[in-house]
């Protein structure tokens, strides 16, 4: 993971252009979507058979608990994953991390030498950065600082919020024009 962070870096021009998108970000946003849309159309059907009182507050409390237990897991998944990236990237260093050369001994089953990949990286490393210890620093700075710049405060794009939560707009759209319209 360390060789692929640093390709991209250095294929990047460094971490300014590099855009930090977690891989559970794209199920975290379609579950919290979803979620809101069951919801708003329970909301919408009960409205427009004009179901009030206690029924409603069941209908509508079922639904918040049946629907929002998936979205609730889903984003204990995300920021879970978060927390253990920014661990990983505040821990990082080349020496510590595994290789599979390394874990057999530099040796195949049948006995042939392999090449330590390592050694590999490292030099390469050397050539994008000049030394290991300023690759590290270099993604340590990333992986800290960038989760917080990019995804803000909060570890949610903006607009992703203001998409997910777009079928609360639809759903306030068309009360007001049922509204407007009686």
């Amino acid at each position: 993971c360390v060789f692929e962070l640093a390709a991209f870096l250095k294929s990047h021009n460094g971490p300014e252009e590099v855009r930090i998108r977690p891989a559970l970000l794209g199920p975290f946003a379609f579950v919290i979507t979803c979620s809101l849309l069951v919801l708003t159309l329970a909301v919408s059907i009960l409205t427009a058979y004009d179901i009030r009182g206690l029924d409603a507050t069941l209908c509508t409390g079922l639904a918040v608990l049946l629907v929002m237990y998936c979205a609730a897991s889903e984003c204990r998944s995300y920021f879970r994953s978060l927390e253990i990236f920014g661990q990983q990237m505040t821990n990082l260093q080349l020496d510590k991390t595994a290789c599979w050369c390394c874990s057999v001994n530099h040796k195949t089953s049948s006995g042939a030498t392999v090449p330590c990949d390592r050694e590999v990286v490292s030099e390469c490393l050397r050539a994008w950065f000049g030394s290991v210890e300023e690759c590290e620093v270099t993604l340590k700075a990333l992986g800290a600082d960038g989760l917080t710049d990019q995804l803000g405060r909060l570890l949610i794009p903006f607009q992703l919020i203001l998409s997910c939560t777009s079928p609360i707009l639809w759903l306030c759209v068309d009360m007001a024009v049922s509204y407007y319209a009686s």
